[in-house]
């Protein structure tokens, strides 16, 4: 009589055993992606979102392009060197970054950046040298465009930048 407990303890052991670590891998899957959305943030803004964030105007932003309004104040030149370990060589990436704003925040986004460059500095580099070789050979460079810009304005506090210019773009590896 007791083999037969035994033999039934076991199974039911073992399925106790599984949903556990079922229950783990789901836990881990939900933290892992409720991080990602927090430091990517959506793929696309959401139209509501943005015409509430611009006033009622929704088609004002589109992923960190310029769409010709605004006035452009310039966030620096950039001269990024990065080693890929993996090719064994050194990525060289300099540009020039022009934030496009509503004129009326030119004043207060213009002096929020000189209060925080250093911050804000850190955070292009570290976007430019995490970036992957698709990314920066992309001719709009809307993935780093996009990140530099969600970052910027979590720096600032406020959605002020509307979008991000590169001019004199160019990288090479050595």
């Amino acid at each position: 009589m007791s083999d037969h407990k035994a033999a039934e303890a076991a199974p039911a052991a073992k399925k106790g055993g599984k949903l556990k670590i079922i229950v783990l891998v789901v836990t881990i899957m939900i933290v892992e992606c409720g991080l990602a959305y927090w430091f990517f943030g959506t793929a696309a803004p959401n139209p509501a979102e943005s015409a509430e964030a611009h006033g009622g105007h929704g088609d004002e932003e589109d992923e960190g392009h310029d769409d010709g309004e605004g006035v452009e104040i310039s966030l620096g030149d950039f001269d990024v060197t990065a080693f890929q370990p993996t090719s064994n060589t050194t990525l060289r990436v300099s540009f020039k970054l022009y934030a496009t704003v509503r004129p009326n925040d030119e004043a207060t986004v213009t002096t929020l950046i000189e209060e925080r460059k250093h911050r804000f500095r850190e955070q292009v580099l570290e976007i430019i040298r995490s970036s992957e070789m698709n990314d920066l050979t992309d001719p709009v460079l809307g993935l780093i465009k996009r990140k530099i810009l969600e970052k910027t304005n979590r720096l600032l506090g406020k959605a002020m930048i509307k979008g991000i210019v590169f001019s004199d773009f160019s990288y090479y590896e050595q």
